[in-house]
C-alpha cells in the first residue's frame, strides 16, 4: 500500500500537467475568475464577465479534457495532440465572444448545453474508433469511482476546514469573512477535485479493453437493493397516476414530466451499472430486469408525451419545454433500440446525448431557434386580443422574448427600430443595478410599442398574490445611522455590533425581536405598516410601479422606529407580500433593512 507523500503528490500533479498542460490552465483560469466574482460580489459589471468566464472555462476543461483523451487512445504523435488542443482552445474563444448571457437569458441555456456536451464526450472519447463495451465500462467505472472519491475527499476537506476557521473566529474574536469561506470553497471544489480526479484517468486504454471489467460488490449491492427499489416507486407512483387519468379522461399535470425523467435517468442508469454482469448465470434476472425497464417505459412515455403536448398546446415552445420534447424523442428511441437491438451498444447512450445537446446549441433546429419561432407564431395569434386573457398572454410572450432574445426579436411587428433601442440602452449599461433597469426599460418599451397594458390592472377582484414595495432606483437614507442589518420574516439573524452580540428573530407574524447584548428584548412591530398598506391597496390609492408587478410604497410609509436609552432602531420594509389576499393580514412575508444608531 502507497503511503500519501508531499513527493507523491508533488509527482502525480506533475504528471497530471504534463499530461493535461492546456485542461490543467484551463481550471486554474475558472478558479481565477470565480475568484475575481468573489472580490467584485456582484458590485460592477465585470461580476458577469468573470461569471461568464468560469464556465466556459470549465466547457474548456471537459473540452481539453476529451480532446488528450481521444489523442491518446488514437496514440498521436504530440504535434498533432497540440494542433487539436488549438483547435479546440479556438472554439472555446469563439464562444466566449459570440455568447452574452450579461443581456439574453437564452445564451445561458446555450452555455449548459456546451457544458453538458463535453461533459458527456469525456466518457467515450477515447473509445470512438476502438475499443470493446467491456473497456468502456470499465473506463467509466472508474471516472464515477473517482468522481465520487474527490466529491467525498473534498466535502471532508471543507467540513474540517470550516470547522477550524470556526473555531478561530469564535474563540480569537478574529473575523473570518464569508469570503474567506467562499474562496477555500473554490480553491477544494475547483482546483483540488479537478487535480484529484484527472490524476487518476486511466491511460492505458488497451489494457482496459484485455481485461475483464472488475465488478465492486458495493455496485451491485447499490443497484440491486437501492435504485431498482427506487424505480419500482416510481414505477408504481406513475401507473396509479396514468390509470387515474384515464378514469377521469383529463390530460396529465405537467408536474408528472420529472417523476417520469426520474424513472428513466434511474432505469438507464441501472442498464449502464448492470451491463458487464448480466450475461452471468447468477445475474440471470438481471436480463429480464433490464428488458423489463424499457417494456415499462412505454406507457410512461405516451404519458409523458401528452404532458408535454398540454403545455406546448396552452403555452408554446420554450427552453425548458424543447429540452423535454428531445428527451421524450430520444427515449423514445432509446426505448426502441434497446429492445430490438441483441447487441445493445451502450455507448449509444452517452453518445447520442452528446449529439442533442451539441444540436440544442446553435442553428435552426437549436433550442433558441425554435422556441422564439414558437412565441414569435404565438404573439402573431395574439397581437391583436384585447381581451384579459390575450393580453395577458401577449404580456408574457413579450417579456419572454425581450428578455431570452431581445427586444428585435419582435421587430416584424414594429414600425420603429427595435435594435438601435436596443444597443442604446445596452450602451447604458454601466451597473448591475442599471442593467436591470436596462432590462425593465426594454421590456417597458415593447410593452409600450404594442400597446399592452399592465396585468395588474385587469387582475381579478380576488387576486392570488400582491407585492407592495418601495422604488428600487431610489437610495435607502441612513443619515444619522450607524448599522444597517438586511432582514426578511424567514431568517434568524446573529452578529456582532460594537462588541455586543445582537440577534434579530421574529416571535410572532409581523413583531420583529432585537435582542442587543444582555439588555431585554425590543419588539418593532410592523404589523401598522401591514393594515395601512392594505388600506391604501383597497382605496385604490396606490399605483403600480411601471415594468414591475407590484405597487409602489413611499419609503416614509414603510418605516417603523423604537427609541431606548441607548440604541435607536428603525425598521424599513423594501418588499411586503401577501401571500393569500383573502388572509391578508395574517399571511404576509416582507423583506428589508434594521438600522441601528448607538447613542
Amino acid at each position: 500500500m502507497r503511503i500519501l507523500s508531499l513527493d507523491s503528490i508533488f509527482q502525480s500533479t506533475k504528471s497530471t500537467v504534463i499530461r493535461f498542460p492546456l485542461a490543467v490552465a484551463a481550471v486554474l483560469l475558472a478558479m481565477v475568475a470565480c475568484f475575481y466574482t468573489i472580490h467584485l460580489d456582484g458590485q460592477t459589471p465585470l461580476s458577469d464577465h468573470y461569471w461568464k468566464l468560469a464556465f466556459i472555462s470549465n466547457i474548456a476543461f471537459v473540452a481539453l479534457l476529451s480532446a488528450d483523451l481521444y489523442a491518446e487512445s488514437n496514440q498521436w504523435k504530440p504535434n498533432k495532440q497540440w494542433a487539436l488542443r488549438m483547435l479546440v482552445l479556438v472554439f472555446c474563444v469563439a464562444i466566449y465572444f459570440s455568447l452574452q448571457p450579461r443581456l439574453f437569458a437564452a445564451d445561458w441555456f446555450r452555455i449548459v448545453f456546451f457544458i453538458v456536451a463535453f461533459h458527456l464526450s469525456v466518457s467515450y472519447s477515447a473509445f470512438l474508433h476502438e475499443g470493446n463495451l467491456n473497456g468502456f465500462w470499465e473506463f467509466n467505472k472508474i471516472l464515477l469511482l473517482r468522481i465520487l472519491t474527490a466529491a467525498f475527499y473534498a466535502a471532508v476537506l471543507f467540513g474540517g476546514l470550516s470547522v477550524a476557521l470556526l473555531a478561530i473566529d469564535q474563540l480569537f474574536n478574529v473575523e473570518v469573512k464569508t469570503e474567506v469561506y467562499l474562496y477555500m470553497l473554490t480553491v477544494i471544489g475547483i482546483g483540488f477535485t479537478t487535480f484529484f480526479f484527472m490524476g487518476g484517468l486511466p491511460a492505458n486504454f488497451k489494457a482496459l479493453n484485455a481485461a475483464e471489467p472488475a465488478y465492486p460488490k458495493g455496485l451491485k449491492i447499490f443497484t440491486q437493493y437501492v435504485l431498482t427499489p427506487l424505480m419500482v416507486v416510481y414505477l408504481g407512483i406513475l401507473l396509479i397516476y396514468e390509470v387515474t387519468i384515464l378514469m377521469a379522461w383529463e390530460l396529465p399535470k405537467g408536474t408528472v414530466s420529472m417523476l417520469i425523467l426520474s424513472y428513466a435517468v434511474a432505469g438507464l442508469l441501472a442498464v449502464l451499472l448492470i451491463y458487464p454482469v448480466k450475461e452471468h448465470e447468477e445475474n440471470r434476472w438481471f436480463r429480464h430486469f433490464s428488458k423489463f425497464i424499457f417494456i415499462m417505459m412505454i406507457p410512461l412515455l405516451v404519458l409523458l408525451m401528452l404532458a408535454i403536448w398540454e403545455r406546448i398546446r396552452n403555452y408554446g415552445i420554450t427552453e425548458p419545454r424543447y429540452i423535454l420534447i428531445v428527451l421524450a424523442i430520444w427515449l423514445a428511441i432509446i426505448t426502441a433500440y434497446f429492445l430490438s437491438s441483441s447487441k445493445q451498444n451502450i455507448r449509444i447512450i452517452p453518445i447520442s446525448l452528446s449529439v442533442l445537446a451539441f444540436l440544442a446549441t446553435f442553428g435552426p433546429q437549436s433550442a433558441a431557434s425554435v422556441s422564439r419561432y414558437s412565441q414569435i407564431q404565438r404573439f402573431e395569434h395574439f397581437n391583436a386580443a384585447k381581451d384579459n386573457k390575450g393580453m395577458l398572454e401577449k404580456r408574457r410572450i413579450i417579456h419572454y422574448l425581450v428578455t431570452h432574445h431581445g427586444i428585435s426579436s419582435l421587430q416584424p411587428f414594429a414600425q420603429v427600430d427595435l435594435s438601435a433601442i436596443e444597443k442604446s440602452l445596452h450602451r447604458k449599461s454601466v451597473s448591475p443595478e442599471s442593467r436591470y433597469a436596462m432590462e425593465a426599460k426594454l421590456v417597458d418599451t415593447a410593452y409600450h410599442i404594442f400597446k399592452v397594458d399592465n396585468p395588474l390592472l385587469e387582475r381579478t377582484a380576488k387576486p392570488s398574490f400582491l407585492a407592495f414595495g418601495t422604488d428600487k432606483n431610489s437610495p435607502l437614507s441612513v443619515k444619522g445611522f450607524d448599522y444597517l442589518i438586511p432582514i426578511n420574516d424567514t431568517q434568524l439573524i446573529a452578529l456582532q455590533v460594537n462588541g455586543k452580540q445582537v440577534s434579530i428573530t421574529q416571535q410572532q407574524k409581523g413583531k420583529v425581536v432585537v435582542t442587543i447584548g444582555h439588555q431585554a428584548p425590543l419588539t418593532i412591530d410592523i404589523s401598522g405598516i401591514v393594515k395601512k398598506t392594505d388600506a391604501a391597496y383597497q382605496q385604490g390609492k396606490l399605483q403600480v410601479k411601471p415594468g414591475r408587478e407590484y405597487y409602489m410604497v413611499q419609503e416614509e410609509d414603510m418605516r417603523k422606529n423604537l427609541n431606548t436609552d441607548q440604541y435607536t432602531l428603525e425598521l424599513v420594509l423594501t418588499d411586503l407580500f401577501f401571500n393569500n389576499p383573502s388572509k391578508r393580514k395574517d399571511d404576509f412575508s416582507y423583506r428589508g433593512y434594521l438600522m441601528i444608531k448607538i447613542k
